[in-house]
């Protein structure tokens, strides 16, 4: 099968063409202009350079791994540049097999007690810029999947971690600063909240389920991708305490006053384990300890 991958320079592009690489033709999108080889230029703020790649290269499959993930106004591009290319896809009449569009924790946003874990019907309460951009996203791509037909599936990946990750993740932020304690130009870890709590799955694994949607026949439209395991900042750092091993342990100062409110922090991922028999294989605890050996390497 012909995987358009795009975004395939990211953090989730990279692994996804690791994963789909040895059963499959990956096409590598990617929107900078200087390109290298096996590299195809696809912006998805430019409609006609959508219309125009799309026709010429004819994917069986389309993973968008496109997008803005920091909390800013930026966010607000997600939908526009999705709904850009599920545009193409219906103008120039590709027939994919699948088209992969990213969810996001964040878009279920505040939640109550009874929610966790939370299912993919659960009602979606974003409260973040971000949160909104992927709930505006979700809503454009099932209205293609309604009126057009497309074979349109959401991924809602909760909190990718693995070696290779952005500097915007709690991991490598608390990473940098244990770094600095280690260089004698720090004296404490400063975190928002120590039982603050979130999701995350090993990227590889995630990578995995998004490959089992691509070759599978999804009977939903949705599926939830994560761990279903809970973990506080708190648990991460005693983590990174424990894998780094620093002569003396650093003071720990919370920056936030009060709690943050119940969010979605934990992922019922029964919909994608029962129908394709995915779960995560990797810990937590593995993950960390893989990111801080890479590290040292």
């Amino acid at each position: 099968m012909r995987v358009l991958v795009l975004g395939s320079d990211g953090f989730f592009g990279r692994n996804i063409v690791a994963a789909l690489a040895g059963s499959h033709e990956v096409i590598k999108g990617t929107r900078r202009p200087d390109v290298s080889e096996g590299q195809h230029y696809i912006e998805l703020s430019k409609p006609d350079n959508i219309v125009a790649a799309l026709n010429e290269l004819q994917p069986d499959a389309i993973v968008n791994n496109a997008g803005v993930v920091e909390n800013s106004d930026k966010a607000l591009m997600n939908p526009v540049m999705t709904t850009n290319l599920l545009e193409a896809v219906v103008k120039i009449g590709l027939q994919p097999k699948r088209i992969i569009i990213y969810g996001s924790a964040a878009e279920y946003g505040i939640v109550t007690e009874k929610d966790i874990p939370v299912k993919e019907d659960t009602p979606l309460n974003p409260f973040t810029t971000y949160g909104k951009s992927k709930v505006q996203e979700t809503a454009a791509s099932l209205k293609f999947r309604k009126v057009y037909n497309l074979p349109v599936t959401i991924a809602r990946i909760f909190n990718p971690i693995g070696v290779g990750m952005g500097p915007r993740f709690l991991i490598s932020g608390v990473l940098r600063q244990f770094h600095g304690i280690k260089a004698g130009t720090r004296e404490a870890i400063e975190v928002s909240r120590l039982d603050a709590k979130r999701d995350y799955c090993h990227i590889l694994d995630a990578a995995q389920a998004v490959k089992l949607l691509i070759e599978g026949q999804p009977k939903e439209a949705i599926y939830n991708i994560s761990s279903g395991v809970s973990t506080s900042n708190g648990e991460i750092i005693e983590l990174i305490l424990a894998y780094s091993k620093l002569e003396q342990r650093p003071d720990i100062i919370e920056t936030a006053p009060e709690p943050e409110p119940l969010l979605a922090t934990q992922a019922d991922i029964s919909r994608i384990r029962e129908e394709f028999g995915w779960e995560t294989k990797r810990s937590v605890e593995e993950t960390v300890q893989e990111i801080i050996d890479a590290e040292k390497q």
